[in-house]
């Protein structure tokens, strides 16, 4: 059965439960195990059922396979393993008499797998001999980096191995250093300094023990393609050591060199989602940054620098044509105004600081889809130096490429300020190509399997959250009054490294639950209705790479969340 007492299908693994006209009472002078074990049977309420602890599945055949205990299914970022497996696998080993693995916590939360052997004769194994011997049938993630061996396992009073005595591992405190032995572990070892801020690290230390985790693995992938390597992030979370990474970084695949892309290109997902709901104001959604110098910038090494910058990301030159309900977008070539700068001197104003947001404000309601350019920029010269700012239309970008564009401008102003050419990373797969990949994937039969699944997802009964009050006049926001609150670093660390772990599972499924719940006390609704984005350059199409390319990538879609159960979530 699953955690809510429903009967698994074939094939699907579940706890086995038994019943019927056999079944105890209860154990003996322990109510709390006897509440916790024997719970009424949902199918016949007069009867109860016993919770074994045990994971099984129904068989083709009517016969129930046994699959281990339950507390021996473990989750180790993000990946579910089978502690009886690695057993199992371990016990084959020709000097393995007996052996237990275990998944230690060790620290603020960090889960390693750990393995206590016996070995025959009371000999001791080599720990290299048996991680080898492991390779040959485990993924590596599955393989435990911790051994202690023993004379003898620790047995209960009825003879089983009390995993409850097995001692504590003692953990070396000095790693052993050993030292990248090609240029690949030479690259590897300098990103993975860089990101988590040490000092040394060999080849054989473990990515997450030394303070790695998914973002920083991200952080690993981006900084290889800087490099001209790849490396799945899949391979990165199986084998956590360079010295198993190195042979799998390879170079990157060659996407065709494009050229600047001009003419029509189709409209993304996202870009559709815009027209579809936003009715006003279409032209000002615009994403900004203001930077600031100290030093007066050259104004001229800025044009420079942005003229280099749209060349290259395509995108950055789009205009739209709108007519009514018909819309598209087309690329403009290298040639003629591909951006607007403007000079501002407000060194003699005595309100600086106003005038400036004034002027700002003036630069984003002149953006027009239609007649472009949809890139603007304006050097405001104050007593305090210079300010810079970037505007861009939404359409055109997101955070990820704000940060590519951003870091493309420091690039080519340095190179110039030297008198260098300008020199920026390799182009990646331009938006075109994408939306071409995109509509093909879109009809394509893989993709319209998923039809069934929307379709039930649809047909979801869910109202509208209640309203205190009806506006019919638009409103603005001066009229709203946000209320934030703000946790605190021991908060934020707790909610960032300790809660998911409670409940095994990641940090954006918590923040969504406990929006959930708090929409369910308030208005009593099951059934809640979000609107779920994710950043939306997913690794889907071979030959495709659009990690630095400039757009507005965003996938989204609709998730109901099941708040039926909420007196299920007890505080952990």
């Amino acid at each position: 059965m699953d955690k809510n007492m429903q009967l698994q299908p074939v094939g699907v693994a579940g706890e086995l439960c038994i019943g019927g006209i056999g079944l105890a009472r209860e154990y003996l002078n322990k109510p709390e195990l006897t509440n916790e074990k024997f719970v009424e049977n949902p199918y016949q309420p007069q009867e109860r059922l016993y919770r074994t602890g045990d994971l099984a599945k129904w068989r083709r055949d009517g016969n129930i396979e046994y699959l281990g205990r339950m507390d021996f299914q473990v989750k180790i970022r993000g990946l579910r393993i089978e502690l009886g497996e690695i057993e199992k696998q371990l016990a084959a080993h020709q000097d393995v008499k007996e052996c237990v693995v275990v998944a230690w916590k060790k620290g603020e939360g960090d889960i390693q797998l750990v393995a206590y052997v016996v070995c025959e004769n009371g000999m001791r194994a080599e720990q290299g001999s048996i991680q080898s011997f492991l390779e040959k049938s485990l993924p590596e993630y599955m393989i435990p980096r911790i051994y202690v061996f023993m004379e003898k396992m620790p047995l209960s009073f009825n003879g089983k191995i009390d995993r409850k005595a097995l001692p504590t591992p003692v953990i070396a405190t000095d790693r052993v250093y050993i030292a990248p032995r090609n240029d690949t572990e030479k690259q590897l070892v300098n990103i993975w300094q860089k990101i988590l801020g040490l000092d040394r690290i060999g080849i054989n230390d473990n990515f997450f023990d030394i303070g790695g985790d998914s973002l920083k693995a991200m952080e690993t992938i981006i900084m290889l393609k800087k490099q001209g390597l790849q490396l799945k992030i899949k391979d990165l979370f199986e084998r956590q050591t360079i010295a198993s990474l190195s042979n799998l970084v390879k170079l990157s695949a060659k996407t065709d060199i494009e050229g600047p892309v001009t003419g029509e290109i189709g409209l993304i997902p996202t870009q559709k989602g815009f027209f579809r709901k936003t009715r006003t104001d279409i032209n000002h959604w615009n994403i900004s940054v203001m930077m600031f110098s100290k030093d007066r910038l050259d104004e001229d090494i800025i044009k420079k620098a942005f003229t280099k910058i749209l060349e290259q990301h395509d995108v950055l030159r789009i205009n739209f044509i709108i007519d009514g309900e018909n819309i598209s977008q087309y690329n403009r070539g290298v040639d003629g105004e591909l951006f607007e700068m403007k000079l501002f001197d407000c060194i003699a104003d005595k309100d600086d600081t106003t005038n400036m947001d004034n002027m700002a404000y003036v630069l984003h309601r002149s953006m027009n889809l239609t007649e472009g350019p949809l890139v603007k920029l304006a050097l405001f010269r104050r007593h305090d130096g210079d300010h810079l700012l970037l505007v861009i239309h939404h359409l055109l970008c997101d955070g990820l490429s704000l940060m590519t564009v951003l870091e493309d401008a420091a690039a080519a102003y340095n190179q110039l300020q030297r008198n260098e050419p300008i020199s920026l990373p390799p182009k990646t797969s331009s938006l075109k190509k994408w939306s071409e990949k995109i509509y093909d994937y879109s009809n394509s039969s893989e993709f319209l399997k998923e039809i069934d699944y929307w379709k039930k997802v649809e047909n979801i009964p869910v109202t509208l959250l209640p309203k205190d009050t009806t506006f019919s006049e638009e409103r603005h926001k001066y009229d709203v009054v946000i209320n934030e609150t703000l946790l605190s670093e021991k908060e934020t660390k707790v909610l960032m490294k300790s809660v998911n772990q409670s409940f095994d599972t990641d940090i954006k499924d918590l923040l969504v639950t406990a929006f959930g719940a708090a929409v369910k006390e308030w208005t009593g609704m099951n059934n809640i209705l979000i609107d779920y984005k994710i950043h939306g350059r997913e690794n889907i199409f071979d030959g495709v790479d659009v990690s630095r390319t400039v757009g507005w990538f965003a996938t989204e879609f609709p998730a109901i969340l099941d708040m039926s159960k909420m007196e299920d979530l007890r505080p952990r």
